[in-house]
């Protein structure tokens, strides 16, 4: 039996008993239900207690907002809350942003932003993550480097993830120059790691600029990252592409020396090369160390 399951009979011997129980004890099984998927069983403990009059918290009413997976009831919740007494703060106005990000509505999570700037709530580094993150994948990135700025000029410094979007957001724009300048930043911030550099090693080497995938790879070295499985997936396939097996075979032993063990994408890149280019026994003894 798993810890929620236990924790699921425990709630309900408690009811049985007649035991005293708070938001609290129903908060914690609100999120046990988020963490098993089952939004809707989080729904209905937060009603069930509403309804035998036990009196929720900030806490309760942020998580079952959180469960809602359409905007109308999360938006039927906040005003719920707020006729309870509860008015908006951070952690609802995130989960309601997240909300309209995921479905595509940009507008509305910025309108709410603004609206909860205006009743005085300072945004947090969250805040601004989220609506950055909602404008890169809805490929709204000029709005999305405006809020970079902002974020900037009142001094919060943005996550690995937020300049994991911008960087993204800017290279499938095709705007590389931008996405490059937005990198520097993330290292000048000391926050670029492997899965950032991964983000330009991947990109320049898909489209043959191979010169400056491995000047970013030596830049990621010198600046103490360890390159990842992903990395020297992404550097072999750039130089399979262009025929260039001597270095791909080259950064592939490098790969072994430093210990990291390649994987199937790993071989299926390195046959692929060899069988393109003609090399049939350098294949053969790729696929023999694949097997060894």
């Amino acid at each position: 039996m798993n810890m929620v399951m236990r924790a699921r009979e425990v709630y309900t011997e408690m009811l049985g008993r007649g035991v005293d129980y708070n938001s609290v004890t129903v908060d914690g099984m609100m999120r046990a239900c988020l963490r098993e998927g089952k939004p809707h069983e989080a729904d209905g403990y937060f009603r069930e207690m509403k309804s035998r009059g036990v009196e929720m918290d900030y806490a309760s009413y942020s998580t079952v907002i959180e469960a809602q997976g359409n905007m109308v009831d999360a938006l039927r919740l906040k005003d719920e809350r707020e006729r309870d007494g509860f008015p908006m703060n951070l952690v609802v106005t995130t989960s309601l942003m997240k909300g309209y990000c995921n479905k595509g509505n940009l507008n509305s999570a910025l309108k709410l932003f603004e609206s909860i700037v205006d009743s005085g709530i300072t945004p947090s580094q969250v805040m601004y993550a989220v609506r950055i993150i909602g404008c890169c994948k809805n490929e709204n990135i000029e709005k999305g480097y405006e809020l970079y700025t902002e974020m900037k000029n009142v001094r919060l410094v943005p996550s690995v993830f937020t300049f994991n979007s911008l960087i993204k957001g800017h290279l499938k724009c095709r705007l590389y120059e931008m996405g490059a300048k937005i990198f520097d930043e993330a290292v000048k911030c000391r926050i670029a790691d492997v899965f950032i550099y991964n983000i330009l090693i991947d990109w320049l080497s898909s489209k043959g600029r191979m010169s400056e995938a491995s000047t970013m790879w030596d830049k990621m070295v010198n600046n103490g990252v360890a390159p990842s499985l992903f990395s020297y997936n992404y550097l072999i396939h750039g130089h399979g592409k262009q025929r260039n097996m001597d270095l791909a075979s080259f950064i592939f032993s490098q790969m072994l020396l430093k210990g990291v063990k390649p994987n199937v994408i790993t071989f299926s890149i390195l046959l692929d090369g060899y069988f393109k280019k003609g090399e049939i026994e350098q294949a053969f003894n790729v696929h023999g160390q694949m097997l060894s």
